[in-house]
């Protein structure tokens, strides 16, 4: 679900950027400052309708992530503190388990699996936070650029 709200916003990231990249949508040869202009003044009327699908888009992505985060920001927190405890248990275990001991062995591969499985939920959570960042910048940036 994070990785879907990653991409949520990512695809809104990708319309802002070509509804008001002015240069993509003008052709080549016509490519001077006045007609970027004269384009903006022509076309106000359609890029005004795309930007307010794009605050649509937006506000629809906004709903989708506070309901997900809503749903499972516990299931979140019980798996995160469950493994937490679970690195703390292995880790007394290892350093009270016989060296080369199948209880060893365990002590050691229990925290990686534990690791590795905060480290997606971590980076999924981080993907998401980029991807809302990427859209502040654009929106405060780049929306004026030429």
């Amino acid at each position: 679900m994070m990785r879907l709200s990653s991409a949520y916003f990512k695809i809104l990231n990708i319309t802002i950027v070509r509804t008001t990249n002015a240069k993509t949508l003008l052709s080549e040869s016509d490519n001077t400052n006045d007609s970027i202009y004269n384009y903006y003044e022509q076309f106000d009327k359609e890029i005004s309708d795309r930007l307010s699908v794009c605050v649509e888009h937006h506000i629809a992505v906004i709903k989708f992530a506070e309901t997900v985060e809503s749903i499972f920001t516990y299931v979140f927190l019980l798996q995160f503190i469950v493994s937490a405890v679970g690195i703390c248990l292995a880790g007394f275990t290892f350093t009270s388990a016989p060296v080369g001991s199948f209880e060893f062995v365990f002590a050691i591969s229990l925290p990686v699996t534990l690791i590795i499985q905060i480290t997606f939920y971590c980076t999924f959570g981080n993907e998401v936070t980029l991807q809302v960042c990427y859209l502040l910048d654009l929106t405060n940036n780049d929306f004026f650029d030429d």
